[in-house]
């Protein structure tokens, strides 16, 4: 028996057509399909759909790197290879359906006109920033994790500033207050997000000890968005660095030579020293340190860092005019201390609020 099976399936060139499995493949999903399921989807929906989508994309990549290394060593790979593409059909079902969801947005119809931004970038956008939480773009900054005042404690730092500022066995109203303010977080929302919990429910217990630790030594950003942010400084900074169309590109050029002229003039030099120490010596960062200067790959990455929190605060014009009718209030530093220069959305009409073709 075993020695017929491996005759028929020397027959085939690829054992996966001996049992047929070639044939084991997602229907395509046409334009109207895909639209419809596009308008039944939700906000909650999206986000889920955002995070799946990602996680079949490095699950796809991750097998593609097995299949590679297995070819490398000379090994079959039929039946991996076939589930990879099996996944990249899944991958590209739902592309399609969150491009519709996109397109079918007024703010992902001005995402999509952006050179850099495409409709998978634009529907995380939409998926995590909510607006009803962001009345200015310091929120979303924030949420991105892109607020260098936000530090992430972990478990350790939490527990010694708890330690440090609680005086009694249970905190008061006042003492998460003083811990909010030195974390300069909201004091309100860290009160609420330290009641005691457990598996998610209330236990009326208030603040405890253990319970404002676990609340501190959270991270204090959402890591999909600022993975997400990263990829559009990818695409902005690097990727469309050249291309004419790109609006950014000379806004971050400019920036990053800026940023390099006040490191060559030791603007930077109190920033380095507290770093020095941190890496090797011989490394590149720490040769720069020792000469008070911030490496070029650092110069790079604030540069980057700072395209990024302008994009986002075009977002938040968009996303914020278009949900409430109105502009959004402009930022202290602009409203009140006439600090910095404003730059406006591209492709954006700030009187009518249309999209400019």
């Amino acid at each position: 028996m075993v020695t017929t099976e491996i005759t028929e399936m020397e027959e085939y060139e690829n054992p996966i057509e001996a049992y047929g499995l070639e044939d084991l493949t997602l229907p395509p999903i046409n334009r109207t399909a895909a639209k419809a399921a596009a308008e039944m989807t939700g906000k909650d929906e999206i986000r889920f759909l955002v995070n799946a989508f990602y996680q079949m994309q490095g699950d796809r990549i991750r097998t593609n790197n097995q299949i590679r290394s297995l070819k490398e060593r000379s090994k079959d790979s039929y039946v991996i290879e076939w589930f990879s593409a099996y996944r990249q059909q899944a991958e590209d079902t739902l592309a399609k359906v969150l491009t519709y969801y996109v397109e079918g947005q007024e703010l992902g119809r001005w995402l999509n006109s952006i050179l850099g931004i495409g409709p998978l970038i634009s529907a995380g956008l939409m998926a995590y920033i909510d607006m009803d939480k962001a009345q200015y773009v310091g929120n979303i900054w924030r949420y991105a994790g892109l607020d260098p005042t936000h530090e992430w404690l972990g478990k350790e730092k939490s527990t010694k500033l708890v330690k440090e500022m609680v005086s009694g066995s249970k905190p008061t109203l006042e003492e998460v207050t003083n811990i909010a303010v030195s974390l300069n977080r909201k004091a309100d929302s860290l009160w609420r997000g330290a009641q005691d919990r457990k598996k998610g429910v209330e236990t009326g217990k208030g603040v405890t000890t253990d319970s404002l630790i676990k609340a501190l030594a959270k991270r204090p950003y959402n890591a999909d968005l600022k993975t997400l942010c990263y990829k559009i400084s990818d695409q902005l900074c690097i990727r469309q660095i050249n291309n004419p169309k790109n609006f950014y590109a000379p806004l971050f050029l400019e920036y990053k030579a800026k940023q390099q002229k006040q490191n060559d003039e030791g603007k930077f030099a109190d920033i380095a020293e507290k770093k020095i120490g941190t890496v090797g010596k011989s490394t590149k960062a720490g040769q720069a340190y020792a000469q008070g200067r911030l490496s070029d790959g650092e110069i790079q990455m604030r540069s980057r860092r700072w395209l990024v929190k302008l994009f986002l605060s075009h977002y938040h014009h968009v996303a914020y005019t278009l949900k409430f009718g109105e502009n959004p209030p402009k930022p202290y530093a602009f409203a009140h201390l006439g600090h910095g220069n404003v730059v406006s959305p591209p492709n954006w009409d700030e009187e009518t609020g249309i999209i400019v073709p």
